[in-house]
């Protein structure tokens, strides 16, 4: 066994352009890269290889579930990890590497995907791979930033996450613009280019203004064999994963069935076996405390209503509101969204600090105002094109007040600052990853069926005001942390 004989330097304050540069990994790896992915280039390959709207909502569910499962484990593994890991170069620095590598490989299966299967392998690889760069990425602030700067930093982050996004769907509006590339299909290849550059750019940026300094390991004399109890947990854990993966991809059979119940089995093992294992135990120990989980809850509904919606905005430019270019226009009210965010988010955290730390009020605005939109767009299924982009800036001013504080407020009641940050943070993590992909998951069944039976767009109606209820739970929620004002 090893152990660290240190954790890093001493958190000094920090310049604004330090700051910007270590916060530029989430301009390119999360804002250029999920939100033109997630809600754009994955819908338009999935109707290319599925030939259909209705096929393709079927892909992007499947895919979106399949990619729940490491949204939830690669996070809080990696950040495990990187939290016991000595080198040269750091505890996060080389995670975030090797995940952005590995990413871009995913990046190019994507723009070679010919079929179903081969799409949504791509795609989970991309999941992977970044989740696992970003869990580390995810305790730098923590790490490095001062207590009076959390505000400043959190506000930073969400900034440079929503100029990405701006930066990425205005690349990919240009690229699926009916003059470009001669199809939709062929612009959203191009905009994989466009987002695996621009992750790699930042990955570069942020590698050299994180002040990591080398840390060793001092080799320990224990025996060096995992206990038994681990090996079980760990095969049967690993046995259970895939069969969920299988039950998720593949057709219902009699195999299915047998698989299921294999997975069952072997998650109930995995859980016998890992209840003991004092690591098991430290990862998910944080959530032990009130104010952190309610700060994860508070996250993960917001997070639920914004991506049971942004996900199939394109097929509801398509199908309500009736638009040949579909692509495009959706491309446009992202942009109206991220537009009408932008200033809450950069000036919400330097206010909130200001303020004294209060980051509840911010949330409040935001859930109030998304639950608001969400609301209209259910009970009215507006196809005035200039009242849906005007929906898109309030749904971005409630996004942006949000952004501003969310960061700072994990941070103000982190457990365990000192020495368990990445893994912390990890779950924080999981918190925003996990509804991004069971949001579209649960959304595209919805849509799928009911557009069917009883039809009329009723799928619409039901994804919209699960929305509006995901965002007042949010709203409920936040009321309960007793330790940020």
């Amino acid at each position: 066994m090893s152990v660290l004989t240190a954790t890093g330097t001493p958190r000094r304050e920090l310049t604004f352009w330090r700051l910007l540069a270590i916060n530029f990994f989430k301009f390119g790896g999360d804002g250029v890269h999920w939100t033109p992915l997630n809600t754009i280039i994955l819908q338009v390959l999935a109707v290319a290889v599925g030939g259909s709207t209705g096929q393709g909502t079927l892909i992007v569910s499947k895919a979106s579930s399949a990619g729940a499962v490491f949204a939830v484990v690669v996070p809080i593994v990696v950040g495990y990890l990187s939290d016991k890991t000595a080198t040269p170069f750091g505890r996060r620095r080389p995670w975030m590497a090797v995940g952005t590598i590995i990413n871009l490989f995913g990046l190019g299966l994507l723009a070679g995907a010919g079929s179903a299967p081969a799409l949504i392998a791509a795609y989970l690889v991309v999941q992977i791979s970044n989740n696992g760069a970003f869990a580390a990425y995810s305790a730098v602030i923590p790490d490095i930033v001062p207590l009076r700067q959390n505000g400043q930093a959190s506000g930073l982050l969400n900034a440079m996450q929503q100029l990405g996004t701006v930066v990425g769907l205005f690349a990919l509006t240009i690229l699926l613009s009916p003059d470009h590339f001669g199809s939709t299909h062929g612009g959203a290849v191009a905009g994989l280019w466009v987002v695996g550059i621009f992750t790699a750019g930042s990955l570069l940026v942020a590698l050299a203004a994180i002040p990591e300094e080398p840390i060793q390991r001092i080799r320990s004399a224990m025996q060096r064999r995992l206990p038994t109890r681990i090996v079980i947990a760990g095969v049967a854990f690993a046995v259970a994963l895939m069969a969920l993966e299988c039950v998720l991809l593949a057709p219902a059979s009699f195999w299915w069935f047998v698989i299921a119940a294999l997975g069952v089995g072997a998650a109930t093992v995995a859980i016998v076996a890992a209840v003991k294992i004092q690591e098991v135990v430290s990862v998910l120990a944080p959530l032990r405390d009130r104010d952190f989980f309610w700060v994860l809850t508070t996250r993960f509904f917001n997070t639920f209503g914004i991506w049971s919606i942004a996900p199939y905005i394109a097929y509801f430019f398509r199908d309500v509101v009736h638009r040949k270019d579909y692509g495009f226009d959706s491309s446009l009210w992202l942009l109206a969204v991220i537009g009408g965010g932008v200033i809450p988010a950069v000036a919400g955290g330097y206010l909130s600090d200001r303020l004294g730390g209060r980051r509840k009020l911010f949330v409040y605005i935001s859930s109030g105002l998304q639950a608001a939109v969400s609301a209209v767009l259910l009970f009215t299924l507006v196809t005035d094109l200039t009242i849906v982009y005007l929906l898109g800036v309030l749904f971005g001013l409630g996004f942006g007040a949000y952004q501003a504080v969310d960061w700072a407020l994990a941070c103000d009641v982190l457990p365990d600052r000192d020495n368990a940050a990445a893994k912390d943070m990890a779950l924080f993590h999981v918190s925003f990853t996990l509804p991004q992909v069971f949001g579209p998951a649960l959304a595209g069944q919805l849509l799928y069926h009911l557009n069917q039976s009883p039809g009329g767009n009723f799928g619409y109606r039901v994804v919209f005001a699960t929305a509006a209820i995901w965002f007042v739970l949010s709203l409920v929620f936040v009321r309960q942390i007793k330790g940020v004002r």
